[in-house]
């Protein structure tokens, strides 16, 4: 399910210090698992693929100092942002830089930013995450349902017509 993105940390969170003051497991997890939704959303409605590289989940004791994960977090970004680009998507106009040796407040609401932009230009906030069916669901030709993270059938049936799509992201 997509989270609410953080983006407007500024710099009395870390002066002062608040918990947006610090990167940590749960925002890298936060950031990494909106990537992937944004990713496979922009795949769907753009009609072709998005590369992202995986990477295993964090813990306390792994995110520190992990260059690669950081790096292929933003790279996978970088993507997604380049696939839209000739959208001009407002929020999406900076380059993502993923050979960063340091990043700031600033560096991470541009990530989350940017995923957020896209995540509401597709609609994200109005996909129905894990809906029960209550009847037969029927996609008609040359139309996408899509669904954020499962459907429950409920032992009706989903009729796929032409060339109809069921996405689940």
């Amino acid at each position: 399910m997509y989270t609410t993105a953080i983006i407007d940390r500024v710099l009395s969170d870390i002066t002062t210090p608040t918990s947006k003051g610090y990167m940590n497991v749960v925002d890298f997890v936060r950031i990494y698992e909106n990537a992937k939704l944004v990713n496979s959303l922009t795949a769907i409605m753009l009609a072709s693929p998005i590369a992202f590289t995986y990477v295993t989940a964090p813990t306390i004791a792994t995110i520190s100092g992990t260059y690669v994960m950081f790096s292929t977090l933003l790279a996978n970004i970088e993507l997604i942002r380049l696939a839209v680009v000739a959208l001009a998507i407002a929020g999406t106009s900076t380059v993502i830089e993923s050979n960063i040796q340091t990043f700031d407040y600033r560096d991470v609401n541009l990530w989350e930013s940017t995923l957020d932009a896209i995540w509401n230009y597709y609609d994200g906030p109005d996909l129905e995450v894990c809906p029960t069916l209550t009847g037969n669901l029927t996609v008609a030709t040359g139309n996408n349902a899509i669904y954020v993270d499962c459907l429950d059938m409920a032992d009706y049936n989903v009729d796929l017509q032409g060339t109809a799509n069921l996405n689940i992201i």
